[in-house]
């Protein structure tokens, strides 16, 4: 039997790196490489399972199993639109390549388990019939829609054709990405703000865009029909082809192509269109670091001139193209998941992940060679998507400011052993622990038993820090409400002398219960909170809040007083719920017993993407 050390580093899975309908597009049927972990019928891993229930036919199909030998043998289930266990497969490749290019952005093993009753992210893919998939938060699961293609203009597809979108690469990765936004930050899917649904759709549509440039033959053969332009409309740029032209667009269900005129504004409100502009923002910088860095190679190969000759490009070219494309494409996509340690716990603002990215590349990468930063800071500009607080768009002005090196540190000497174990322990794969913790007579349940006690001290040392009254004025916080470790978790970060820097970053969060009942808000929760980034020996590096209301408090004679930023902000969050109110055509018409929670059902992914993924 193999051992542990014999196990190899991943798995081959074959896959539709596009969508089904480019049959002979080269690439297309390919073979991706996931981590490789022990696997149960369905498949069913350490993090995520498919459950293929068959919702329009009530029925269940056959899970399959990829540790039978001679799927193994094959390098997994052959290509085919009507294979359910090929539909099983397509879904966890893809859904696990996304998970991994998150736990790779953030140096971490990124945990799926949200309770004892939903241990896994579920994916099931072939959930309803219907032109729709969307991850439900209650179910902890992503639910693939199937439908049938417009009989009169069905674009590449035939009439009437069954389109499954479980064989959509980008639907998958769109939809898997919502549920890793969501176990990152829940709170985002309250709308206090017009960015934060439109974060969710744009970010989810960046991940897919991205994750085309994995795929080495694939892109190769889109440089090479580009002519080395990947800016230009092309597949790399667009997302779910099929399912657009199947429900009668003609195009692809969205694209990062957007004109340069079409800008940020109030007027753009609706969660698509809006995330649409930061979709496009974060691609022309993509685009600009790529014409900078591939500059060289077109001025070599054109003797200088930078205008390519009519024809084919040299292969030699095309190759190191694609290698320039795939670099950048990485860097960015791993930038813009980087972020969501610097961002804040609620209420974000697309600014506000303008700051947060722009400092989390600064802190691992000061020296930029790509140039990402400056190029992100002007794609936003050009797109009037502007930060507040900040003097200028310089980047040190777009940086979060860094923590007044006077302010109270915390004591994390009870967190010492769980610092320890987390970096042993939690970074690596299941069947690698035990060996490498010398535990080989511990049971599961027992490791997993120390790992919570001493998660457990770690939450102690947090909740003691923010709970005083001097801390709580330096963070920001409401100085009664009561304040929640709502998670925290290590982070290893290499300096620029090359040492490695151990930090802890853990989200600190307050409600005021009192508000709850208050019309304005149509359910929304009050909070407000922060996310705290601190180094091992417990000084506090950034302090990334959204404030409550303040008491007042009482001043000199004459003194100005200061405006209380918890209140406007609250007050903001008011004035969009009347602005989504006077924008909803169904207002007029809402029983009154949905009228409290109205803005809960506007948040509902369900029914965000009811006119398309």
């Amino acid at each position: 039997m193999a051992t542990n050390q014999d196990m190899p580093a991943a798995r081959p899975l074959k896959i539709f790196a596009l969508d089904p309908q480019f049959t002979t597009f080269p690439g297309n049927r390919t073979s991706i490489e996931v981590d490789f972990e022990p696997l149960g019928p369905g498949p069913e891993g350490d993090r995520v399972v498919v459950v293929d229930y068959d919702g329009g036919n009530d029925c269940t199909y056959l899970p399959c199993n990829l540790e039978d030998p001679s799927v193994l043998m094959q390098g997994g289930i052959a290509h085919s639109e009507s294979n359910p266990q090929f539909h099983q497969q397509m879904v966890y490749a893809v859904a696990m390549r996304t998970v991994r290019a998150f736990d790779k952005a953030l140096g971490r093993r990124l945990k799926l388990y949200r309770d004892k009753s939903h241990p896994k992210l579920r994916l099931i893919p072939h959930a309803f019939v219907g032109a729709n998939a969307f991850y439900d938060p209650a179910l902890h699961a992503v639910l693939f829609g199937y439908f049938r293609a417009d009989p009169q203009d069905p674009g590449a597809n035939l009439p009437n054709q069954v389109i499954f979108t479980c064989l959509s690469h980008d639907i998958i990765v769109h939809e898997v990405t919502h549920a890793l936004i969501n176990r990152l930050r829940p709170h985002f899917l309250e709308a206090t703000n017009p960015d934060l649904l439109a974060f969710h759709e744009g970010f989810a549509d960046l991940v897919a865009l991205f994750q085309h440039f994995t795929y080495p033959v694939t892109l190769r053969a889109l440089v090479r029909q580009a002519r080395g332009d990947v800016g230009t409309g092309s597949i790399l740029n667009e997302i779910a082809v099929q399912f657009g032209q199947a429900t009668r667009t003609g195009n692809a269900l969205r694209s990062a192509m957007r004109s340069p005129d079409i800008k940020l504004s109030p007027d753009i409100a609706e969660p698509h269109a809006r995330g649409g502009i930061l979709l496009a923002a974060v691609f022309d910088a993509f685009k600009a670091a790529y014409i900078d860095a591939t500059g060289p190679l077109i001025r070599l190969a054109t003797g200088g001139s930078g205008i390519l000759p009519a024809g084919e490009l040299h292969p030699e070219l095309i190759d190191e193209l694609s290698k320039a494309a795939s670099r950048i494409a990485d860097e960015t996509l791993t930038m813009i998941v980087r972020a969501f340690d610097y961002t804040p716990p609620m209420d974000m603002t697309f600014g506000d992940f303008l700051r947060a990215t722009v400092t989390s590349h600064a802190v691992v990468a000061p020296d930029d060679r790509l140039g990402l930063r400056a190029a992100l800071i002007e794609a936003f500009r050009a797109r009037a998507i502007y930060p507040e607080g900040v003097l200028s768009l310089s980047e040190g002005s777009v940086t979060w400011p860094e923590a007044d090196p006077a302010m109270t540190r915390i004591d994390l000497t009870d967190a010492l052993d769980w610092f320890h174990y987390d970096a042993v322990y939690s970074s690596l794969d299941p069947m690698r622990r035990r060996r490498s913790l010398n535990q080989e007579d511990d049971s599961e349940h027992e490791r997993d038993t120390r790992y919570d006690e001493l998660q457990a001290n770690a939450a102690k040392a947090i909740h003691r820090y923010a709970d005083s009254a001097k801390v709580r004025a330096e963070l920001g916080l409401h100085p009664t409400l009561t304040v929640s470790v709502r998670s925290f978790h290590r982070v290893a970060r290499v300096s620029q002398d090359g040492r490695i820097l151990n930090e802890i970053v853990f989200r600190l969060e307050q409600q005021d219960n009192d508000a709850a009942g208050d019309p304005r808000f149509g359910g929304l929760p009050l909070r407000g909170g922060c996310t705290v980034i601190a180094s091992a020996d417990g000084r506090i590096r950034y302090v990334i809040g959204k404030q409550l209301p303040m008491p007042p408090q009482p001043g000199a004679a004459g003194t100005p007083v200061a405006p209380d930023k918890g209140a406007l902000r609250i007050e903001a969050v008011a004035a969009f719920v009347q602005q989504c109110d006077l924008a909803d055509p169904m207002s007029t018409y809402r029983d009154p017993r949905g009228v409290a929670d109205r803005m809960i059902a506007r948040a509902s992914l369900r029914a965000l993407h009811g006119g398309g993924c």
